[in-house]
């Protein structure tokens, strides 16, 4: 007896086992979306497009600007724009920097004006203002010698550090002009170059599109000419004298009587 519950013991416990190993095996998961990693293509280029912007951080700011236009300049010469459509905006551009140019440096010599003036006039209030201050009282013709020929020299300090400035500014302005037109000069002659060479492709290709369609109209034209189908009116009136001759009665038709 006691063999047989143990057997029966077993039988149960090796049934529950089965049943709960299936419930564990058949159940079903979710789907997930997988999670795609990035390719070394993709870091490569993420990594290359950092790069280029941490060089173009390190660029000047003028010198970014003028890549920039030239990039513009060059995007112009797309194939769809005629080489004169192109040469006309490249001109506009060129046009449009030189008036931004003249006006920074228009502004760049009223500021120095403008401050030289400032600098001038504060000066003199300065000198102004101790010599009223001087004369309220009483000096003797040593001490009043000692204070202008003070003020003299420090006048003339003062104008001759001026002049010194003026001279700086106007070497710089005219340094800065021709750096201006040295650039201009230098995008002026890779704008010949890759005009010419715009040209010589846009036109090549425009010969190439009238050939092509030159050649089909051609080539239409030597294809055989078909003959005309018959009308409507032509084939009325075929029918119509088939069954003419269809009603005539054998022996012939008789003739109509003649007139008395």
């Amino acid at each position: 007896m006691a063999t047989k519950n143990k057997i029966l013991q077993t039988m149960v416990l090796a049934f529950a086992s089965m049943f709960f190993s299936s419930c564990v095996t058949t159940r079903t998961v979710p789907d997930e979306k997988p999670v795609s990693l990035p390719t070394a293509e993709e870091i490569s280029l993420k990594k290359d497009r950092s790069d280029l912007d941490q060089i173009r951080a390190d660029i000047p700011e003028e010198v970014r600007q003028q890549n920039d236009e030239w990039a513009l300049i060059l995007k112009d010469m797309d194939g769809v724009k005629s080489p004169y459509e192109a040469r006309s905006r490249y001109y506009d551009k060129v046009r449009r920097h030189r008036e931004r140019f003249n006006e920074d440096m228009r502004r760049v010599r009223e500021d120095f004006n403008k401050s030289e003036q400032r600098q001038r006039k504060a000066f003199l209030d300065i000198l102004e203002a101790e010599r009223k201050t001087y004369e309220k009282s009483k000096h003797n013709s040593d001490d009043r010698k000692a204070f202008f020929d003070d003020h003299s020299d420090r006048r003339k300090i003062f104008f001759e550090n001026q002049q010194d400035k003026r001279k700086d500014f106007e070497s710089s302005v005219t340094e800065k002009r021709k750096d201006f037109e040295d650039y201009m000069k230098d995008k002026q002659k890779q704008f010949d170059d890759a005009i010419r060479e715009y040209t010589k492709n846009f036109d090549a290709r425009a010969r190439e599109r009238r050939q092509l369609e030159n050649a089909k109209i051609e080539a239409q034209r030597k294809l055989p000419k078909m003959s005309p189908a018959p009308t409507a009116v032509q084939y009325d009136g075929q029918e119509k004298d088939l069954q003419d001759i269809r009603n005539i009665p054998q022996g012939g038709q008789p003739l109509a009587p003649e007139d008395e």
